[in-house]
């Protein structure tokens, strides 16, 4: 068997992480209403940026068994959600932005480096 390396490829695609690549979109896209005192009360999870366990609350809505049926991947992209569709899978830019939260949930779904949300993570606790 031959290998052959072809320094000209393009890189692996980059991992995403909690802190980089989901939480802004968490920030700019579902706060409004998944935030303590928000006109929503009873929301079961909050998702406000000084939220200490906000990432372990996001874990929670994962399925990293089956990621497609994630409750963060289903409820923003069907109209049951009571905030509306915010994953619109019908356009260029929704359609990127599901396929970087499946991405990053296939990958273990991976915290990153932030010291507001990553340190002292125990994902084995969980």
């Amino acid at each position: 068997m031959v290998v052959t390396i072809d320094n000209t490829m393009l890189p692996t695609p980059k991992q995403f992480t909690f802190a980089d690549d989901i939480q802004p979109f968490i920030a700019d896209n579902c706060t409004s209403c998944h935030s303590e005192g928000s006109f929503y009360p009873g929301i079961p999870v909050y998702y406000y940026a000084t939220n200490p366990t906000l990432y372990l609350n996001v874990l929670e809505r994962l399925d990293l068994n089956y990621p497609p049926s994630s409750p963060l991947l289903l409820k923003p992209t069907h109209l049951q959600h009571g905030g509306g569709k915010k994953i619109d899978r019908s356009t260029e830019h929704g359609e990127q932005n599901y396929q970087t939260i499946l991405s990053w949930i296939i990958e273990g779904a991976p915290c990153g480096n932030d010291r507001t949300f990553c340190n002292n993570v125990d994902r084995d606790r969980q």
